[in-house]
């Protein structure tokens, strides 16, 4: 069971701070799994690592597809969720971790190893939009 300072105390994937900051001119949402007890504790961990988001979602897993109208590209490290996003037609980056590793991912699926990745793909669609 995970605790609030454990929860707390977890630092950001490397990068992502700086990623995200970069997409500043983009509406970013943070739509998560976690359970809705710990909304709260999740606020304040952004708070604590100064992340300062357009909007935050706080959604379980079944629902998060629901909250995806007009989103142009979701980033997740949950396998599952990532084929629910790309068969639904969004443009979908599956965060490489150890436990994402089998199923093949559909056309509009793409994995990823960090968050220069990340911001260079969202850059190139944004160009191809334009």
């Amino acid at each position: 069971m995970f605790t609030t300072s454990m929860l707390l105390d977890s630092p950001p994937v490397k990068g992502a701070l700086e990623g995200i900051k970069t997409l500043n001119e983009h509406e970013i949402w943070i739509v998560t799994g976690r359970p809705s007890m710990i909304k709260n504790i999740t606020e304040k961990w952004l708070s604590v690592i100064r992340l300062n988001m357009t909007s935050f979602s706080l959604s379980v897993r079944e629902n998060k597809l629901s909250v995806a109208n007009g989103f142009d590209v979701f980033i997740d490290d949950f396998f599952d969720e990532v084929v629910n996003f790309g068969q639904a037609g969004i443009y979908t980056l599956l965060f490489d971790r150890p436990w994402n590793q089998s199923g093949v991912l559909p056309e509009t699926c793409k994995r990823v190893h960090d968050w220069d990745t990340i911001i260079s793909l969202i850059k190139k669609l944004q160009e191809q939009k334009n």
